[in-house]
């Protein structure tokens, strides 16, 4: 390849920056790849062309817009670390490092799990509350989180959050490069990963044998209603940990969803019909007093989630009035499983 070859680019290139156009080309890149290993080159003083590919193939976003950013600079020092441990020659290294790493951060991860399981069985977390997401349909309070994580928490979520085995062996022992990479990975996630949140998607009806979901769909209310009983129901349950729902019909043989605790006589039926929901709250008789919680079809979704949560939390308080959620979550205060790092020592 030539100067010449260049030429044939129709864009000018500086006689200064023509031998890089030209090792460019000789590896079979364009203009575009000339432009961004130019970028390249004046962040790290590379014209590597194996580090150049290796990397544009990585990113996420496009090289030159990385190359734009505030922090190009350790951006591209965590892929050059990375590129070296990614070589053929660094994968036994990188294979043995990685047992003490996973062993670690398994004993996090079942620690974790185990908590926030007994959140959950405990209906401690509020839908609105700041936590944690250990994967799509799993939270834990962020003060668990963090207490359990420790000094490992950015290490833990990159890990969680599938980093490169490489890339982590790479940056264990160097904390803001492992929090940049947490950050990437969270940016580029679809929501299944682990990051911080809040509880809204949490589901206290899993394995109930009725949910207002089926009720509003059983009596013909259509799938927007239905959505919005499923967005709502977990506000009214939080704090609640031993009331339940099952199925009932009335005397006319419509479905209705008895909300119940186990051990007590009284209960409260509740009904859905087109713009109202009607709450029963019945004694160990079964007589009772009925109210009714209308809402408007303007904007049903809202409406009806809105309408839906009163009417539970007028049944539920029934139910359970004077249920507190525990303030002791199992697992904090313990001491520490870890007893090293098990860090790489690369």
């Amino acid at each position: 390849m030539t100067e010449d070859d260049v030429r044939g680019w129709d864009v000018r290139v500086d006689a200064a920056d023509m031998p890089l156009a030209v090792s460019v080309l000789a590896h079979g890149g364009n203009v575009w790849d000339f432009h961004r290993m130019k970028a390249v080159e004046e962040l790290t003083g590379s014209v590597d062309w194996d580090f150049y590919r290796w990397t544009a193939e990585r990113c996420e976003d496009d090289l030159l817009d990385v190359c734009e950013r505030d922090d190009a600079a350790a951006v591209l020092d965590d892929y050059r670390a990375w590129y070296r441990l990614d070589q053929p020659g660094m994968h036994a290294e990188v294979s043995s490092a990685m047992i003490g790493i996973v062993r670690t951060l398994r004993r996090i991860d079942e620690n974790l799990y185990a908590i926030a399981a007994s959140q959950f069985h405990q209906r401690l977390l509020f839908p609105d509350e700041e936590c944690y997401q250990l994967d799509g349909g799993t939270f834990i309070s962020s003060e668990a989180f963090e207490e359990v994580t420790d000094i490992y928490q950015d290490r833990y979520m990159a890990w969680k959050n599938g980093v490169d085995d490489a890339r982590l062996v790479s940056a264990w022992n160097d904390p803001p490069r492992v929090g940049r990479i947490v950050d990437e990975l969270v940016a580029a996630d679809q929501g299944g990963g682990c990051f911080y949140t809040d509880a809204q998607p949490i589901d206290y009806t899993q394995g109930m044998a009725y949910t207002p979901e089926r009720l509003a769909a059983d009596n013909g209310l259509g799938d927007l209603v239905a959505q919005a009983c499923e967005a709502s129901v977990s506000y009214s349950l939080a704090g609640h940990p031993y009331v339940d729902f099952r199925p009932e019909r009335g005397d006319d043989g419509r479905p209705l969803l008895k909300v119940l605790q186990p051990g007590l006589d009284r209960y409260a039926l509740i009904g859905a019909e087109p713009g109202l929901f009607r709450v029963r709250a019945c004694d160990g008789n079964g007589a009772g007093e009925e109210e009714s919680f209308p809402y408007s079809t303007d904007d049903m979704y809202m409406e009806a989630g809105f309408a839906l949560r009163d009417a539970l939390d007028h049944a539920v308080g029934w139910i359970d009035p004077q249920q507190e959620p525990s303030a002791e979550i199992p697992g904090l205060g313990m001491e520490s499983p870890l007893e090293s790092t098990d860090g790489p020592s690369l």
